[in-house]
């Protein structure tokens, strides 16, 4: 649906390695409804609709970038901001972030410090971008809805070795590739660059690709490549079943998460019949 060219500028973080991919200002305008007599935010969304609206902002992960690991830096500062000004113009109602279920009252004490100017936002995209766009909707809470799970895809390397090297060497040549790409992203791009890129259609077809060529190791005999993909669908089902548990009718829900989490959230929001799917480049 969208492809940026890439123009280089100005940063290097090492990004996505094989086994992590299986694993305006404020709206405070009121407008008011003269035929209902409701108040809404800004430009305002009929709150008659019960569609569920849901934008899934793929991320890098920013603890892991080197130069996202100062969160006082002020260039960095300024580009979370800019990110957090656009997508505030979809109004979301709630925000879900990549942090477990069972994570949900120490996230809410941090939620609440930093709503209260108590605490600081940690070096996580989930709190710089999640907590900054929650509070400045002058949302109560943040929703965690991850699960985690391992998978065996130490195993399927093992296995391909001997019995089917070429995957070895296609996962090889991939891995090198999206490395490239990403690093190049992070040594010339702002923030909202990268974030158009790792959520366009291209890139995560690629990221997609690697877990299909998986399926094709001990096709036909062991299928030792099918439990991998499997394991992170069955991730990603368990993932968006908790946002659904979560959501309720007209909601607009803004979910911050790893990019690796794109595909199967597209596919599950675009499949569900009361949820429509916002791509991100809409709002960045």
């Amino acid at each position: 649906m969208y492809f940026r060219r890439i123009s280089l500028r100005k940063r290097l973080v090492p990004f996505v390695v094989l086994l992590a991919v299986f694993g305006m200002g404020d709206l405070s305008t009121v407008a008011q409804d003269t035929e209902s007599g409701r108040s809404l935010v800004g430009s305002t969304f009929s709150t008659d609709d019960p569609t569920i609206r849901v934008l899934p902002l793929g991320s890098f992960h920013f603890a892991g970038a080197p130069d996202f690991n100062d969160p006082a830096a002020p260039s960095q500062q300024a580009e979370i901001r800019a990110v957090v000004d656009s997508l505030l113009q979809f109004q979301p109602t709630k925000v879900a972030i990549e942090r477990e279920v069972e994570e949900a009252t120490y996230v809410d004490s941090l939620y609440q410090d930093y709503r209260a100017g108590q605490g600081s936002l940690r070096v996580n995209e989930a709190y710089q971008i999640g907590f900054r766009v929650a509070k400045r909707q002058a949302h109560e809470q943040v929703y965690p809805i991850d699960y985690k799970r391992a998978w065996p895809m130490d195993s399927v390397l093992t296995w391909a070795q001997k019995h089917k090297p070429s995957f070895v060497r296609y996962a090889t040549r991939w891995r090198k590739q999206i490395t490239a790409v990403t690093d190049s992203l992070h040594r010339h791009e702002p923030l909202r660059e990268i974030l158009l890129h790792l959520n366009s259609d291209p890139f995560l077809r690629r990221i997609q690709a690697i877990r299909m060529r998986t399926l094709e190791v001990g096709a036909g005999s062991n299928h030792i490549g099918v439990e991998p993909p499997a394991s992170v669908a069955r991730r990603n089902m368990r993932i968006f079943a908790n946002l659904l548990a979560n959501s309720e009718p007209g909601d607009r829900v803004l979910i911050v998460y790893g990019t690796g989490h794109s595909h199967y959230f597209h596919e599950y929001i675009q499949g569900h019949p009361e949820m429509e799917l916002i791509h991100p480049e809409e709002y960045l």
